[in-house]
């Protein structure tokens, strides 16, 4: 029997062992740390949306500012524009060039309409044509009525027929012969009318009555020398946003020829309009301030101008499957003064997000809505109030004169 021994390796193998065990725990050290910083990260998320959720909230709404559509109240040919879309013109730039339809056309309403007088004339000689055609109808209605006559009479002759006949035919034929006459007069009347305007058809087609033709539309020259070239000036400062038809094309009344944006976006409503539900109205109020953000890097400041006056469909978009709720109260914001920002974000229609801290100035104040009454309507007290407050926002100085007029009414009262 073989004695047993222990191996001469036996410490080596017991460092190797160890080194594993350390290497194993210090990739579980590693781990628990990575897990640790996720875990961190998911829950400041969270602590964030919940602070957001709890304190803020989120209404969904879009920039409204007004575009200006330049049209025209009369058919014209439009001639072209001279600027570009992303060009920006200033107050007394030429926009377009055009010469109204009226110059090439005999009617005002319509472009497609014929002059009145080719009309006239072409119906009075389509009406002799189908005349004169009546007039061969009846011809041979007579000439067959006096056939009948004629073998009536012989019948009659030989007692192969009777007297009434004849006088039913005679009857007939005196009919067929005064509708004869009658036609003839009606020719003669047509005849009258259609040489009556074939005079003035004549100087119509030969355009003598300065009408130009749609060949003449192209010749600038010649529209420049007669004084018919019209133009569009600039009134504001703007950018063209939009062209809607091509150079030398008819453009009927009233449709829009150019789009254009003004940089003086204040005269042209800029606001903030926002979707709220019923019960989010009551985190709103006329002295709500709200921080409305484009992006990540673009937010800015508003106060409220209009709190739920009218209502509107909620976009397909923006409504939860979940709801019910169709329609939304419309909140408008103004826009904060002394704030920059990119002009790409006040764009008619570019989407926003608006916050709303709903634990702001808590306690309730007495112009924090306009309430009505059913039996003495609105308080006046509290229009003041607001009208008061419009004055503030657009001119502090105006605020603090309407302050001290109501002071003193209020002292004499």
């Amino acid at each position: 029997m073989r004695d047993f021994s222990y191996s001469d390796n036996e410490q080596l193998d017991n460092d190797v062992v160890e080194h594993l065990i350390k290497q194993r725990k210090r990739k579980i050290y590693k781990q628990q740390i990575l897990y640790s910083i996720i875990l961190a990260v998911i829950l400041s998320i969270v602590a964030v949306w919940l602070f957001r959720k709890t304190v803020y909230i989120e209404l969904d709404g879009y920039i409204s500012t007004d575009v200006n559509n330049h049209r025209l109240d009369e058919d014209i040919y439009f001639l072209g524009t001279n600027f570009d879309v992303g060009e920006i013109v200033v107050p007394g730039d030429t926009i377009l060039s055009y010469v109204a339809a009226r110059h090439f056309y005999n009617s005002d309403d319509n472009l497609d309409s014929e002059p009145e007088v080719l009309v006239r004339n072409r119906n009075a000689n389509t009406q002799a044509n189908l005349a004169r055609q009546d007039i061969d109808v009846i011809r041979v209605r007579i000439q067959e009525l006096e056939r009948r006559l004629a073998t009536e009479d012989h019948n009659i002759k030989y007692g192969l027929s009777s007297n009434h006949n004849k006088m039913v035919i005679e009857q007939e034929l005196a009919e067929a012969r005064e509708q004869y006459k009658a036609a003839r007069r009606k020719l003669g009347v047509l005849y009258n009318a259609a040489a009556q305007t074939a005079a003035a058809s004549a100087k119509v087609r030969n355009n003598e009555y300065d009408h130009l033709n749609m060949t003449n539309r192209d010749n600038l020259e010649t529209l420049r020398k007669l004084g018919l070239v019209r133009y569009m000036f600039a009134t504001d400062t703007a950018i063209v946003i939009r062209k809607y038809f091509a150079a030398n094309s008819l453009v009927l009344r009233g449709e829009t020829i150019l789009s254009s944006t003004s940089m003086d976006l204040r005269d042209n409503n800029l606001s903030v309009v926002c979707y709220a539900m019923s019960d989010q109205m009551e985190h709103i109020n006329y002295n709500s301030k709200a921080t409305v953000s484009v992006n990540d890097q673009v937010s800015f400041t508003a106060h409220v101008m209009m709190l739920g006056s009218r209502t509107q469909e909620i976009p397909g978009s923006l409504r939860s499957s979940l709801s019910r709720d169709y329609t939304a109260s419309m909140v408008v914001f103004d826009i904060d003064n002394d704030q920059t920002m990119p002009l790409w974000a006040l764009a008619d229609h570019v989407p926003v997000k608006v916050r709303v801290n709903k634990f702001r100035d808590r306690a309730p104040r007495e112009d924090d809505y306009i309430m009505y009454n059913t039996r003495t309507g609105v308080n006046d007290s509290i229009l003041k109030m607001h009208r008061v407050h419009k004055c503030h926002d657009r001119n502090p100085r105006g605020r603090v004169h309407l302050m001290r007029k109501q002071h003193k009414g209020r002292i004499q009262e």
